[in-house]
């Protein structure tokens, strides 16, 4: 049974009694023309108001005091926010669970199952059964929480999702197409996973597909989501050369406008090769090595 008590300044119970089995309450020799406050216990019950402020006046003759109750209060603890399925009886509701402690009503006495829902998460539990004649407090944490990102190309470009590998931490993430122009990575991580060291990297069998970055580190998530490194790619070319006679060890550059791209040097058969490296630029090669003159 629920308690109410009586105060006459506040926060300051002064007397309190049991409400009966008919839900009535009596407080008895309550002075007049005075001001009190009525509190209502709440338990595991919800109530539109669980405290009543009462003028008694002299004329006073036994007011009446009505707390309204309209469910059952269950109380959460949640890492971050999300919906939360309620089911009873084959009927289905969700409920709006906040980052934090909060709490939540269900309208009718019973059996509840009560299943978290969540595209950035998995749960520790992925249900509760409760019944609402008893106090209920429930422990939402996440075991896994998802890492996601995209990787961008031109419509033009006819890059096929097989061609494209992800990896998150060191696992392989789930790659889906979205667009012409989109694949989306995926991967759920275990939630103690380190995201300041995350490290993302974007690859390929094809030695000619080029991605920017290559691989990066993740900033700092909102929980649960991480939003991992977008990625673009594209299809480039491969450039190929030979000091002859067969010089091993030549220093060969490749330069953009008198930038260097990038540097090499020859194998014993005096090959050498650059890429992948974007298409539609000029490219100048220079080869040099101490003691021999190399002319193209």
């Amino acid at each position: 049974m629920n308690e109410v008590g009586i105060a006459d300044t506040p926060d300051k119970i002064k007397k309190t009694t049991t409400v009966d089995r008919e839900g009535k309450f009596e407080f008895t020799r309550v002075q007049r023309e005075k001001k009190y406050n009525m509190v209502i216990e709440k338990k595991h019950f919800c109530w539109v108001k669980d405290s009543i402020k009462l003028h008694v006046k002299k004329e006073s003759r036994g007011d009446m005091t009505v707390f309204e109750h309209v469910g059952y209060r269950i109380t959460y603890d949640a890492d971050f926010a999300f919906k939360l399925q309620t089911t009873k009886n084959g009927k289905t509701s969700n409920v709006d669970v906040t980052e934090g402690e909060g709490q939540f009503c269900l309208q009718e006495a019973g059996q509840w199952k009560l299943k978290p829902v969540s595209d950035c998460a998995v749960f520790m539990e992925e249900e509760a059964v409760i019944e609402t004649d008893e106090e209920n407090h429930l422990n939402f944490r996440a075991e896994r929480v998802k890492v996601s990102g995209s990787i961008m190309h031109h419509k033009e470009e006819k890059i096929h999702i097989s061609e494209l590998r992800v990896q998150v931490a060191g696992e392989e993430a789930l790659l889906k197409r979205k667009s012409e122009d989109r694949v989306q990575y995926s991967i759920y991580l275990p939630s103690d996973v380190n995201t300041r060291k995350l490290v993302i990297k974007a690859y390929s069998n094809d030695k000619l597909l080029m991605f920017t970055p290559t691989k990066a580190d993740t900033e700092a998530p909102t929980a649960p989501c991480i939003v991992g490194t977008d990625f673009s790619v594209s299809r480039g070319l491969m450039l190929e050369g030979q000091v002859t006679p067969a010089v091993e060890n030549v220093t060969v550059t490749v330069k953009v406008d008198e930038e260097i791209i990038e540097t090499t040097l020859t194998g014993a058969d005096g090959r050498y090769v650059f890429g992948p490296l974007p298409i539609g630029q000029e490219y100048k090669v220079w080869a040099r090595k101490d003691d021999y003159i190399i002319e193209a």
